[in-house]
């Protein structure tokens, strides 16, 4: 009888462990991909520092980005297809960032205090180093030059 016991109590125990660490480990994950998406939309929306950001800052940047990119803009329209294809990509990529950013912006209390962090720490970091790695402008011209290389095989 005390081994039966001792038995259900030791793999309640387990099971609860190993559940809080399944739990712990897949916020945790979840956390970091939250983080580095809001990071790409700030560096990509190129958005000064995080603590003066506001909705209206947001909206100011994604203006004046998108006179840049927007498919029907004259600047786009006068260029090649190759361009215009280009354009209208990123047009996309920063109408996701700018949801990205109000999303985070509005609804921050649905983010852990260690993505916030991240966020805040990885930014800072980024900035100091200029790190290239991750942002999108470098991904952008990445992808430009991947479509131009592309075309000139072809």
């Amino acid at each position: 009888i005390v081994g039966g016991i001792l038995g259900a109590l030791l793999g309640g125990l387990l099971n609860y462990v190993g559940r809080a660490a399944v739990d712990i480990m897949f916020d945790h994950y979840e956390d970091r991909k939250r983080a580095e998406l809001v990071i790409e939309a700030i560096f990509f929306l190129e958005l000064p520092a995080l603590h003066v950001v506001n909705p209206a800052v947001v909206k100011c940047c994604y203006r004046r980005l998108a006179l840049e990119y927007h498919p029907d803009s004259q600047r786009v329209s006068s260029c090649s297809e190759q361009e215009r294809e280009i354009a209208k990509v990123n047009f996309q990529l920063l109408s996701h960032a700018k949801h990205v950013m109000l999303e985070f912006l509005e609804n921050q209390h649905h983010y852990s205090s260690d993505c916030k962090i991240f966020i805040r720490t990885e930014k800072a970091r980024r900035d100091l180093e200029n790190d290239p790695l991750l942002c999108f402008s470098v991904l952008r011209e990445h992808f430009d030059k991947g479509i131009k290389t592309n075309q000139s095989l072809n």
